[in-house]
């Protein structure tokens, strides 16, 4: 508005922005404009190259998937909102990513899915590959951080802590790399590796107090 308002809200700030809106389509006659602005999606359309949809059963708009199935079929071809028709470069490549085992992931549209020539299952990394993920995320230091956290037994102790979550069914919250590497940072500050868990992967492993006492006994088992 070019006035300073010391008390205003979120809401007279939404309603100013509304009220400067209006009087643009005001003075346009009335109308609005749209301009379709083509993205990455269309380059790789047009020209090839690899286009990556992450959490692909996860879309804001859920009719944003079944859009692109001409795309991926025998058509082999998307029409724009302008009414062009973009046909499939040879070399263009669609990947598409989810989680099927978090809460609040749906189901892949099947439509897409009988679409996907390739559907590989990723397995969880192994030991030697999450300690160099670990060590990525952190930046942790294997020459001077040693003493402080050691990254085997932190590993030992990630694994118990998912059996922990398995065997008693804990689904109310995740155990997985990012986790860990948050326990492995925080210990790196504390230099406590008992209260920094307390504060990153058991309360995101789980709130059930009986999960949460028994992850804590194996805590101190191991540390």
């Amino acid at each position: 508005t070019g006035e300073y308002k010391e008390d205003a809200t979120t809401t007279d700030c939404m309603a100013a922005a509304f009220t400067n809106a209006q009087k643009h389509i005001d003075s346009e006659g009335g109308q609005q404009k749209f301009k379709f602005v083509p993205g990455q999606l269309i380059d790789a359309l047009k020209y090839g190259g690899v286009w990556g949809l992450d959490e692909v059963t996860l879309p804001q708009n859920p009719g944003v998937i079944p859009a692109l199935n001409p795309a991926m079929d025998n058509t082999q071809s998307l029409t724009l909102p302008t009414g062009e028709v973009i046909h499939r470069h040879p070399d263009c490549i669609f990947v598409g990513t989810t989680n099927i085992d978090l809460e609040g992931c749906r189901r892949m549209n099947q439509a897409w899915q009988d679409r996907c020539q390739l559907i590989i299952d990723m397995k969880e990394p192994d030991d030697k590959e999450l300690k160099a993920r670990v060590i990525a995320m952190t930046g942790y230091d294997e020459d001077t951080d040693a003493g402080i956290v050691d990254l085997d037994k932190f590993i030992r102790a990630y694994h118990e802590f998912k059996q922990i979550s398995k065997r008693k069914r804990l689904d109310d919250g995740t155990i997985g790399p990012r986790k860990l590497a948050d326990w492995v940072t925080s210990s790196l500050v504390t230099e406590d590796p008992v209260e920094s868990a307390m504060i990153t992967i058991i309360p995101g492993a789980t709130a059930d107090p009986d999960g949460i006492a028994e992850m804590r006994e194996k805590l101190s088992q191991l540390f």
